[in-house]
């Protein structure tokens, strides 16, 4: 079927929509610096949009591959779409003010030749700072966005054939940037319009990452493609408070906001039920579910959880996306439930795919990720005689149509596609099959991790932690998650032979728990070391990451020592310390309280005592302590101590030095009652 859309870019929809309702806020952020209410309309928008466009056209950058580093959403989205007016080629990423963040950016910066870097003045020193350190960024260049003096005249859009390049989440040794053009975004837009409805009425709301697609293409320009608002905030500010995302939606009936699996599961277990009655959200029309599996116990928990504050099961909308596909695939449905089949957990060689009932012992729940969107071909290929699949037979999951990219950015893509006929469809690496019209996905990609929505790519992190000691052998590393815990990694590392007779296996082991930590942002459930030639491979050599799993699950791995065991030996050796109590902390509030305090306290929260001292400078995450665990952490500070640390400072300079000074900062001002 194909879609119709009516923009040739959506910069045409900005000015057409700036044309036809110009006094329509477009955004409205709820906390901008200030920390007041502040909104912008199409017009304003727009202006804004062409005024910086005149400053960039002066830097003759038309057709460069730009980085977009920001914190403010606001700012970020003016500079991307001045971009695009301008014909430049934004590279959103990630914030990073750190030489560490650097270091893990620094590949997509290669990758795209990028020299220029666009940013705001509040970060633009930061910044320079960093990159003037790295020999390899010397070269780049520094662009203030919100101080621009450029010509007022407005000159018509110069589009480049590259909308943008969107680097998949979790790249970092190989980054892949996909190459979306003006067409597949205007395309892929007309698509999510027609599958979740969204018109001028809607209300979007977000706290997703505006740099990565969901949030980018699937909430801030798509308010703008269909002429609606959209209500944003910051994942932090999530993170910090995961009732806030459904305070907003009640507070600015929101009719359409949504995220990964995670989310809805953080609501179920840290929003607290006292709350429930001050929510409505029966304004809450489409729950959009997507970027990682959608669990059918979350879908339950969460309807069941929220029912009396007006949210309707059926508003939940299990989609699939991806950035190779621009962003939606699949995700229509009727105006009932998410359907959930069940299904046999052992898929025979064939693929063919058996029913079974909710009550067998065998059986596995997969929820639909709805109909193909308009506009998107599917076709299910048999991975092993490649031909095309029927009904519940299971294959990788290819896609054809106006809104697929063409592959990525300086590589070539022949291999991503499949021919049929005709016909060429991308092939996604995602397994899964028809039923009923509705696509499902049982497997995702064999060499892919997904966590809290973000896919990972293990080969690039296999690669950093084979360097991080002499003892590891050379392509020897293989990441993996446990066995029906996708959110909980397992590291095996091969030990070299040479290394067997001198290997120290507790610090090879905590530099691997630290280095992923870092990576990942999350501590590894557990890191193996295994004798030469441990981790299963194939007879080509190619490591059997899957096969890991099932090696784990029936204690197949030949383990020289594992983090499992370190952590025994260390509550053996080393007792927990005693946790300091808040009151001499408020009382002394110098750095070695602060300092004994903390650690002590992250030892207990993540239940794992260091032999070492950890330096000042350590970063939370190689502590074991992700985002998750820092709101925790950071909710504790502030009740027992009573002052009010920012998480979202903190999670943004992610040092234990850092923590500590913001502590003794916020004490000395209580204690000599300075208001903030």
């Amino acid at each position: 079927m194909s879609v119709i859309h009516d923009y040739k870019s959506i910069i045409h929809a900005l000015i057409q929509q700036s044309a036809s309702s110009p006094m329509q806020p477009v955004y409205i952020f709820p906390n901008n610096n200030e920390g007041v209410e502040c909104e912008i309309t199409f017009a304003q928008l727009l202006k804004q949009v062409e005024t910086l466009s005149a400053s960039l056209n002066m830097l003759q950058l038309y057709g460069e591959r730009v980085l977009l580093v920001y914190q403010e959403i606001p700012e970020f989205i003016t500079a991307f779409l001045a971009c695009q007016y301008s014909g430049i080629v934004p590279v959103p990423v990630y914030y990073f003010q750190r030489a560490a963040q650097l270091q893990k950016i620094l590949p997509v910066i290669r990758d795209a030749d990028a020299r220029t870097i666009l940013c705001t003045s509040k970060t633009a020193v930061v910044l320079q700072d960093c990159v003037n350190k790295h020999p390899d960024t010397a070269h780049l260049r520094i662009v203030v966005t919100d101080e621009h003096n450029g010509s007022t005249a407005v000159n018509a859009p110069t589009l480049h054939e590259i909308a943008f390049l969107q680097y998949t989440s979790g790249s970092t040794g190989h980054p892949k940037g996909v190459i979306v053009s003006h067409k597949n975004l205007i395309c892929n837009q007309a698509a999510i319009k027609q599958t979740f409805g969204c018109d001028k009425d809607a209300v979007i709301f977000s706290w997703l990452p505006f740099h990565h697609d969901m949030g980018l293409v699937g909430n801030i320009l798509h308010a703008i493609y269909a002429g609606c608002t959209a209500v944003l905030i910051t994942p932090l500010h999530f993170l910090r408070a995961p009732d806030t995302w459904l305070k907003y939606i009640s507070k600015y009936k929101a009719t359409h906001s949504g995220g990964p699996n995670f989310a809805y599961d953080l609501c179920v277990s840290k929003i607290d039920s006292t709350i429930i009655p001050s929510l409505n959200l029966a304004g809450w029309k489409i729950a959009f579910n997507g970027a990682e599996p959608v669990r059918y116990t979350t879908i339950n928990h969460f309807s069941e959880k929220f029912k009396s504050a007006g949210f309707n099961a059926a508003s939940f909308h299990p989609c699939y996306g991806l950035a190779e596909a621009t962003l939606m695939v699949s995700g229509a449905k009727g105006d009932n439930i998410p359907r959930t089949i069940f299904i046999r957990k052992e898929v025979p060689a064939s693929g063919k795919i058996s029913l079974c009932e909710e009550e067998d012992a065998a059986s596995q729940p997969i929820v639909s990720a709805g109909g193909i969107a308009s506009g998107i071909k599917v076709k299910i290929i048999s991975t092993q005689a490649y031909i095309e699949c029927g009904e519940l037979e299971e294959g990788e999951v290819c896609i054809g149509g106006d809104s697929i990219t063409r592959g990525y950015w300086n590589r070539d893509s022949d291999t991503l596609f499949h021919c049929q006929g005709d016909e060429v469809f991308l092939r996604t690496g995602d397994l899964g099959f028809m039923y009923q019209g509705e696509l499902y996905i049982h497997g995702r990609r064999d060499e892919m991790l997904i966590l809290r929505g973000r896919n990972i790519y293990p080969y690039d992190l296999e690669l950093m932690i084979s360097q991080c000691s002499e003892s590891i052998e050379n392509n020897g590393v293989a990441i993996f998650p446990l066995p029906g815990s996708p959110d909980k990694i397992i590291v095996a590392v091969e030990v070299k032979r040479s290394a067997m007779n001198t290997l120290d296996a507790d610090s090879v082991i905590r530099a691997i728990s630290d280095l992923t930590g870092g990576l990942l942002g999350m501590a590894p459930h557990d890191v193996l070391l295994v004798r030469p030639h441990g981790i299963p491979r194939t007879t080509s050599g190619k490591l059997q990451r899957v096969k890991c799993g099932v090696y784990y699950a029936t204690g197949a791995f030949d383990i020289i020592k594992s983090l499992g065991e370190l952590k025994s030996d260390r509550a053996e050796n080393v007792s927990m310390p005693e946790l300091i109590p808040p009151s001499q902390v408020i009382e002394l509030g110098d750095y070695d309280i602060i300092y004994r305090y903390l650690t002590a306290m992250i030892a207990h929260k993540v239940q794992h005592m260091r032999d070492d001292s950890p330096d000042a400078d350590t970063e939370l995450t190689a502590m074991g302590i992700d985002s998750l665990r820092a709101t925790d952490l950071i909710n504790t500070i502030n009740r027992e101590l009573h002052i009010n640390v920012d998480i979202a400072k903190i999670l943004q300079d992610n040092t234990l030095s850092g923590l500590i000074a913001t502590i003794e900062g916020k004490l000395w001002l209580k204690e000599n009652n300075v208001f903030e």
